[in-house]
């Protein structure tokens, strides 16, 4: 997915998917704007939150203004800003991996993944 075309979103389901299933989010762009959708990516619950990773691998800005995520976030050379926000979910290994953060922003997500042998 291009970074413009998440800027618009509104509402973001994911579904049919396996109860062991974990579901990668690719948004790619240099600036990532998910600011105004409160509610769009509040969708996931406490059971399946901890298999969804948003992975903005290019991004260098990363707006998450007034969002709500039950989800983790892989954006390790961006600089995240905010005014307000929350990522939610089990705390486990990864809840937010980002270069630097701007802003005062609750972070009570992770990304609880082994590695398949």
């Amino acid at each position: 997915m291009a970074a413009n075309d998440i800027a618009r979103v509104r509402s973001f389901s994911i579904s049919g998917v396996a109860s062991d299933a974990f579901v990668f989010v690719n948004i790619l762009g240099d600036n990532v704007d998910l600011s105004g959708n409160y509610d769009a990516f509040k969708a996931f619950t406490a059971n399946n939150s901890t298999r969804v990773l948003f992975n903005l691998p290019g991004a260098a800005n990363l707006s998450l203004q007034n969002l709500w995520l039950d989800a983790a976030v892989l954006a390790p050379n961006a600089t995240i800003s905010h005014s307000s926000g929350h990522i939610n979910g089990p705390l486990h290994d990864l809840p937010l991996v980002v270069q630097q953060i701007d802003g005062n922003f609750l972070v009570e997500a992770g990304f609880n993944f082994t590695m398949p042998s």
